[in-house]
């Protein structure tokens, strides 16, 4: 990258300057200065708030596309590379991790049903980031969502679109499909497996379509999806 792009962003707060660092210059910054930074310590507050943060999203009442949740502000302090140790965040996603079913889903928001794997898909692949790759509770979700592949190589939020059902012919749902490559890619195992290749072509055709109108399941590739919108828990470019 050209270096006076570099010196401008470093020119911005400091938790920018730490994923610049970290990420572009392959030095190691230190973690004080980012958590002095007074956006990482307001959602650092958020998240730990029993009303609002991570201990709430298993009441069920939580809603991804409100701003400043647990789903977008996870996802944000995983994109500047730091883990959950550093942010003081294990016992609040401890927490979360040992709500899981028997089954292995979570209860995540208002009106989706626990096998809606679109929504705790976001959640698991930001905590995956933070450091729990290789916690069991992710494990045993994973193991899940690879036995629910559907006929096409991708995923569908309603069960009665899965194998042997009734819907079993219709096209995956884009934003499944997303979400859960998003977690899958961060495991080197699954990063290049060719079996979910028909996942991700079902994506790239998806934005083949754009400027036919055409959508699938919900999800069109129009202007509200070509806009930048971050952090980027929904269906979008980003």
């Amino acid at each position: 990258m050209n270096r006076e792009i570099i010196e401008w962003l470093l020119e911005g707060p400091a938790w920018l300057g730490y994923a610049v660092e970290l990420q572009l210059l392959d030095s190691k910054p230190k973690i004080q200065t980012v958590l002095n930074d007074d956006t990482i310590q307001e959602t650092l507050e958020r998240l730990k708030n029993r009303q609002r943060g991570i201990p709430a999203i298993t009441t069920g009442f939580m809603n991804s596309d409100e701003y400043e949740n647990p789903y977008w502000d996870l996802f944000f302090l995983a994109d500047i590379g730091l883990n959950a140790k550093e942010l003081d965040l294990n016992k609040e996603i401890d927490e979360f991790l040992t709500s899981q079913s028997s089954r292995g889903t979570f209860i995540t928001e208002f009106g989706m049903e626990p096998s809606y794997f679109c929504k705790s898909a976001i959640l698991l692949s930001s905590i995956a980031r933070l450091g729990y790759q290789n916690d069991p509770h992710l494990n045993k979700y994973i193991q899940l969502l690879l036995s629910l592949r559907r006929l096409d190589g991708g995923w569908y939020c309603n069960e009665n679109h899965g194998i042997g059902n009734v819907f079993q012919y219709e096209t995956s749902c884009p934003q499944e499909n997303l979400n859960i490559l998003l977690l899958l890619g961060q495991y080197e195992k699954y990063r290049h497996d060719s079996k979910f290749a028909s996942a991700i072509d079902l994506l790239l055709s998806h934005w083949e379509m754009r400027n036919a109108g055409t959508r699938i399941v919900y999800f069109g590739v129009g202007k509200r999806y070509q806009s930048l919108r971050y952090p980027a828990p929904r269906y979008g470019i980003l």
